[in-house]
């Protein structure tokens, strides 16, 4: 038998050999992952009021960002857009939403618009906590 050896690396020339095994044993059981860009932008008079970056993939969309200015913070922009993003999302064929947020920042804005928690990590970072939180579309 062949000694094994196992490596640490920031970059290893092998990583490619693993997303294609990946890849390879994926597509026994899902369709092809086809990752469609969602943007939604708020703008007045040419100001940036605040926008969501997002993607759709099989039957879910994944809300990666969603920002609006600290000017513009409850006054309904951020409800909007999401609401706009949902519908395009639905539009694709999604079914579901989901995204991630930290104790520090919007948890309680998504459960206002229809989203619970299903999972957290506690500490991270050190002092704060991050949420995982979902929706039916």
């Amino acid at each position: 038998m062949t000694t094994m050896t196992i490596y640490v690396s920031e970059n290893s020339p092998d990583s490619a050999l693993v997303q294609e095994g990946l890849r390879a044993f994926n597509a026994q059981h899902v369709p092809p992952a086809v990752a469609r860009p969602l943007h939604v932008i708020a703008k007045a008079g040419g100001e940036v009021l605040g926008g969501l970056i997002g993607v759709s993939l099989w039957n879910w969309f994944f809300i990666r960002d969603l920002w609006v200015t600290d000017s513009h913070r409850r006054t309904g922009v951020g409800s909007k857009i999401i609401k706009i993003a949902e519908q395009a999302a639905k539009e694709r064929g999604c079914e579901f939403a989901h995204l991630d947020t930290f104790s520090f920042q919007a948890r309680g804005f998504y459960e206002k618009n229809g989203y619970h928690v299903f999972g957290t990590l506690p500490n991270y970072p050190r002092g704060s906590d991050r949420f995982y939180l979902m929706k039916q579309l």
